[in-house]
């Protein structure tokens, strides 16, 4: 709620303040009414008031010598001289020690009214204008902190940009100088990988010769030997020998020495078992549901192993002679881990027979080789028989 404009009368006529103030009160002006030129100054000490309507004559002294007073507290106070004659002189007078207007007794209400609005306006625009003089001032202040700031900080930034730029020729020349080393490097390292490539191909050409070689010979021993329990070792001891190989093999022939296609592997690997033991397709049905699998050396040939022993007994002991049937080889990848299952859906595992302890050959090297690869291995019989290994890849395994 906005405050009520103040009226100070100062005058020596009882009757004229009282009835001064009950007009300005019922105004709405707040009004106070003293007699002399100390008690006014009194007032004006206490508060500020708006507008001073001063007597011209007072007991203590004259009007006009009140006003430099008066002003000299408030500069924005409005006074109004109030007089019992008309005098030209004493109205420039009262005008020039800070007097607004002049009006003379016997006192006109409308005027002194239309005079006090008149005034208040003015004051009004008066303190508006100091109050906009007064922002544009501390803006202007402001702007040339801001400008000076600005100049400083520009100052600074075209240093630091002289020094940057310094600093980056000298990098761009140090960077040209590094690229000319990396490409020397990478040249360097090219050329070695070529070789070693080369080399690890050989070795792998090799081992792939060398083992087809002991291959070869097992197969001639086994054609001079007469006992079948001697040649039936030779030639399971063929095909562990050919799994084995056939991983050299396809290394040799890949342009990834890393890691084998297994889903190619176990496409040329299965073929020799069935042509081994004699096992026409056509009887025992062959399900492979191997896909994007890969393996690097030393995880593929335990895996090819296990497989080719695990179908070797489902092709030797799971399906009686004339008998149909089915081998299922599942090999899936995920989330890091491998799940190999081997099954067959002919007469079971043996219920009497636990296989982590059989003393079969076979069975040994399928638990080692799963061992090896830090897997584990289950049997499920409901259905024929069906092992699950199930192992972590090649980089979570360390």
């Amino acid at each position: 709620m906005a405050e009520k404009e103040s009226i100070l009368i100062v005058d020596d006529s009882e009757s004229t303040r009282r009835s001064l103030s009950l007009i300005f009160k019922k105004k709405g002006y707040e009004t106070i009414a003293v007699e002399t030129g100390r008690e006014a100054i009194s007032k004006v000490h206490e508060r500020f008031f708006n507008v001073a309507l001063l007597d011209i004559k007072l007991p203590d002294m004259e009007g006009i010598e009140l006003i430099p007073l008066l002003k000299q507290m408030f500069p924005d106070i409005v006074i109004i001289m109030v007089t019992g004659h008309a005098s030209l002189e004493t109205a420039v007078q009262a005008m020039n020690e800070g007097a607004s207007s002049y009006i003379t007794k016997p006192l006109d209400i409308d005027e002194v009214l239309s005079t006090i609005e008149e005034s208040l306006e003015k004051q009004h625009l008066v303190i508006e204008n100091k109050r906009l003089l007064h922002e544009l001032q501390r803006e202007l202040a402001e702007r040339r902190r801001i400008e000076e700031e600005l100049r400083r900080h520009r100052d600074h930034l075209e240093e630091m940009v002289r020094e940057r730029t310094a600093k980056l020729a000298e990098a761009n020349f140090d960077l040209q100088r590094e690229i000319v080393e990396r490409k020397r490097a990478e040249e360097h390292t090219k050329a070695s990988l070529r070789e070693k490539e080369l080399l690890l191909k050989e070795i792998h050409h090799r081992v792939n010769d060398n083992m087809q070689i002991i291959s070869s010979m097992l197969s001639i021993q086994e054609l001079q030997i007469k006992d079948e329990k001697a040649k039936k070792a030779f030639r399971e001891s063929w095909n562990r020998i050919r799994s084995m190989a056939l991983i050299h093999e396809k290394l040799y022939n890949s342009r990834d020495f890393s890691s084998i296609d297994f889903s190619e592997y176990v496409d040329s690997l299965l073929p020799d078992l069935f042509t081994t033991y004699a096992v026409s397709p056509d009887d025992i049905n062959l399900k492979k549901n191997v896909s994007n699998v890969f393996l690097e050396i030393n995880t593929a040939i335990p895996c090819g192993l296990i497989i080719n022993e695990l179908v070797s007994n489902s092709l030797k002991f799971a399906f009686p002679p004339g008998k149909k049937g089915e081998i299922v080889i599942d090999f899936i990848s995920k989330n890091n881990t491998y799940v190999l299952t081997i099954g067959d859906n002919g007469k079971g595992f043996p219920d009497y027979l636990d296989f982590r302890k059989s003393e079969a050959l076979g069975m040994q090297l399928v638990r080692l080789l799963c061992k090896k690869i830090n897997g584990s291995i289950s049997l499920d019989r409901s259905k024929g028989t069906v092992f699950k290994i199930v192992f972590k890849s090649d980089m979570d395994r360390g």
